[in-house]
């Protein structure tokens, strides 16, 4: 489940009223299963759980541990070590992790829908719980904008606050730290990459899903209400059904935005790649052959566009896997959108395998 993904469903289950306990990965150590902030819910004193933090001996463990949690709705945090084989998960990490316990509890529906619309803009933010001996934790959230919590304003005074989010937001890596007998713990919250569809058709509907499955949140926008609609797209983020042109009226682009062109034609995609190379998105692809491409580019440049605005295009759109049908296109997709969310454009794929190059030279 991605990250999103678990917000949002908090969002629910805090809606519906619901209780459980909220375990969260807040350091590792050495090799763990799963990586740090890694979340998971445990509902009903453990009959449901949504989520992981790494499966097996340990997350039996954790769910066990909830249920203190859940009848005393202290929150706490405690480490678990992974020195002995996994059998069952098998897991032989050797690591440890520090896992923060926490009742769900209504008074965090603010500060989690805060946190799901910040996230969702693409905006880093840092969000905050102070641990204490009394029930239920304290949650705030950091923004660009402002500081929201219950808690005094004497935590935000401190001379260590700012520094502390600072480096949780450049580091990425979550903070510790004590204030007046309360443990401050400061995660760190990327803001979500939006995908967005130029294009409701079968190819769109295999990239909505994969790109879900990868973390990403996605837009889809058509010109045909058949195409861009609830009904055919009931999860993604946002549906517009305008004309392709005046559809970026409509749209929130930054450099977290990744347009994806997949219109029914090549006019179409003419009139989408020229409004897309006027915005600040990280990533413009459009799919097509090469002739069709140079055609399109060749318009576009008659009509102004400057040549650097087109070589920053990624055309054809996605890895060359060798894809033919319509789910393999869209994992070529999403597979270069993850590739560019995670590394510069201009460097080779690298595969998993290479990495056990040094143990066969070694015993050859």
């Amino acid at each position: 489940m991605s990250s999103i993904d678990m917000y949002k469903k908090i969002c629910q289950l805090l809606e519906e009223g619901r209780k459980g306990v909220l375990a969260t990965i807040i350091m590792t150590r050495g090799s763990t299963p799963v990586s740090e902030l890694s979340k998971m819910v445990i509902l009903a004193g453990g009959s449901n759980i949504i989520g992981t933090v790494g499966g097996g001996l340990l997350e039996a463990q954790v769910i066990t541990d909830s249920k203190t949690v859940y009848k005393t709705n202290i929150p706490c945090r405690k480490t678990y070590h992974m020195t002995e084989d996994d059998v069952e998960g098998g897991l032989i990490c050797g690591g440890s992790v520090d896992i923060m316990l926490e009742p769900l509890t209504s008074a965090m529906l603010p500060v989690f829908k805060n946190l799901l619309d910040t996230t969702l803009k693409g905006k880093d933010s840092v969000l905050g719980t102070a641990l204490t001996k009394e029930p239920m934790s304290k949650k705030f959230l950091v923004t660009e904008e402002k500081q929201e919590s219950d808690l005094s304003e004497k935590i935000f005074a401190r001379a260590e606050f700012e520094p502390s989010t600072n480096e949780v937001l450049s580091t990425g890596k979550t903070a510790i730290y004590e204030i007046d007998g309360s443990e401050i713990v400061l995660e760190p919250v990327a803001g979500v990459y939006t995908v967005v569809l130029f294009g409701g058709g079968h190819v769109s509907k295999f990239v909505v899903e994969t790109a879900q499955r990868a973390g990403f949140a996605v837009c889809v926008v058509d010109d045909r209400s058949k195409f861009a609609s609830r009904r055919r797209f009931p999860m993604v983020e946002q549906v517009v059904c305008a004309g392709f042109r005046e559809a970026f009226s409509q749209l929130s682009i930054n450099e977290k935005t990744y347009l994806v062109i997949v219109t029914r034609g090549h006019s179409y995609d003419e009139v989408v790649l020229e409004e897309a190379v006027k915005t600040p998105a990280g990533y413009i692809g459009m799919i097509g052959s090469r002739r069709k491409i140079s055609k399109t580019y060749d318009n576009l440049r008659e009509r102004g566009v400057e040549l650097s605005k087109l070589e920053n295009v990624f055309a054809p759109l996605g890895l060359d896997i060798g894809a033919q049908t319509a789910e393999e296109i869209a994992i070529s997709i999403v597979a270069e959108l993850i590739k560019f969310r995670r590394m510069n454009h201009d460097k080779p794929v690298p595969h998993f395998r290479d990495s056990m190059r040094p143990y066969f030279e070694k015993n050859k």
